[in-house]
């Protein structure tokens, strides 16, 4: 299923890469904009599961959105066998799926989407702006405020040393990332 659902992802326009179905792996990743970007997904009636698993991802610190994609059972069970692939994509494209997600904050995960409805087409404008969210427009100046700061004292630091102390002065830096 989540290779189906990669797939119309990079159909829509949004390159990502699935993940193998092993225990602790995400099953979506995607770079959206610098924004690590993780979609679990799972079958209806598997809610706890996919909140509990999307908590661990934002407390593992692997990515800065996470988003849980709740597919009806009919997108991957079949009457007399299973689905082909291709059958599956079908429904995937056709089905409603609930879609909950969640960010990091400063106090632990919270939720930035709860209970909406989507279609899989509709996925990309989605993640997109929640990826533009994750980081609200404050911090983003704030950070660059601290960095341009501390750039400039070293650069303040650094004039009048003559090449070799400058040299040795970086050295310590390095030295202290160790």
């Amino acid at each position: 299923m989540n290779n189906q659902l990669a797939g119309l992802l990079e159909d829509y326009g949004l390159p990502n890469a699935a993940l193998a179905d092993f225990n602790g792996v995400p099953d979506i990743y995607l770079l959206i904009r610098g924004v690590r970007v993780i979609l679990e997904t799972k079958e209806e009636g598997r809610r706890a599961e996919l909140e509990r698993q999307m908590e661990d991802r934002l407390a593992r610190n692997l990515c800065e959105v996470v988003v849980g994609v709740i597919y009806p059972a009919t997108v991957v069970t079949g009457t007399l066998a299973p689905p082909t692939t291709r059958e599956v994509r079908r429904r995937l494209q056709d089905a409603e799926l609930t879609v909950i997600a969640m960010a990091s904050s400063g106090v632990g995960p919270r939720f930035v989407v709860r209970d909406l409805s989507y279609e899989a087409k509709q996925l990309p404008e989605l993640l997109n702006k929640l990826a533009g969210e994750a980081m609200p427009e404050g911090e983003i100046e704030e950070a660059i405020t601290r960095v341009r700061g501390s750039i400039e004292r070293f650069v303040a630091n650094m004039s009048g040393l003559d090449a070799e102390r400058i040299g040795h002065e970086i050295k310590k830096v390095l030295e202290l990332g160790e």
